[in-house]
């Protein structure tokens, strides 16, 4: 079984949320304990911060996965910041730990620690830095990059790289198709990118396509949003460790992936969003 690593990503404004999801293959954590798993990407332009907090599997010996779910329930989650610490409610559905944004109001460069206490088991903490910089959206540009097999277009975003150093980006892109006139939607991600780097005082997204179409027969509309993130330097540390896990082969040595989380494992992280509609 594989363990799956969001990264959430609420799209302002809309009533849906898009979670791009990574397969991390079971080599990639070898866990000594049972100790929890949690999943953190905390952003101020978020509406709502969640914390996904997932069973570990040990490598060796015996654990009670219904045991820790209904521990889990029982679980004192706290988010703490600049303005103060504010208590996460639990969702027994998604198993993650939720506060919305006007109660716990995240601020670009603000430093943040996530508490979690389950019954007998010690205190699991996290930290991690938001940075204070996003990438300014008349920075960004939109270049033409030739043509996918069937000439559909093809382009990329470009931006300078931000002064004073931590350039670290993630690139991703949504297609949300609208149903006319009932509003259904659905969404996309053609194209997603975690790891960039500025090349040249530059940073060059991965090539997309741009289609908008509007059906007469079967009515709807189609809209595409860019997302660009500065993200912190574990956030790219850690996509970039799985990048390196290859393609699961039964050959491949285990995997280290990078944590910061004390008494557990996982990863708590940061990053500053720009969205762009395309």
């Amino acid at each position: 079984m594989k363990n799956a690593w969001l990264l959430l990503l609420p799209a302002a404004g809309l009533l849906w949320a898009c979670e791009p999801s990574l397969q991390v293959p079971e080599k990639a954590r070898v866990p000594a304990s049972d100790a929890p798993t949690i999943q953190g990407f905390l952003c101020p332009q978020d509406t709502l911060h969640r914390i996904v907090v997932r069973y570990t599997v040990p490598a060796t010996g015996r654990s009670d996965p219904n045991a820790f779910a209904r521990d889990l329930k029982k679980g004192v989650a706290t988010l703490s910041g600049p303005l103060g610490a504010v208590p996460m409610q639990y969702d027994s559905i998604y198993r993650q730990f939720t506060v919305p944004q006007r109660l716990a109001r995240l601020e670009a460069g603000g430093q943040y620690r996530f508490t979690l206490e389950l019954p007998g088991r010690p205190p699991l903490t996290a930290r991690c830095t938001i940075p204070a910089r996003r990438v300014p959206p008349d920075s960004i540009r939109t270049v033409a990059a030739g043509t996918y097999a069937g000439g559909t277009p093809r382009y990329r975003l470009e931006w300078p790289a931000l002064a004073g150093g931590g350039n670290f980006f993630a690139f991703f892109v949504l297609r949300i198709r609208t149903a006319l006139p009932w509003g259904h939607k659905t969404v996309e991600n053609p194209t997603s990118q975690l790891t960039l780097r500025p090349i040249g005082g530059r940073v060059r997204s991965l090539p997309f396509p741009i289609q908008k179409i509007v059906n007469s027969g079967t009515v709807y509309r189609e809209d595409q949003l860019a997302f660009v993130c500065h993200t912190d330097s574990l956030y790219h540390a850690f996509h970039q460790a799985l990048e390196q896990l290859g393609d699961d082969s039964p050959f491949d040595e285990p995997a280290r992936l990078p944590t910061n989380v004390s008494n557990g494992f996982g990863v708590l992280c940061g990053y500053n969003r720009t969205e762009l509609r395309l």
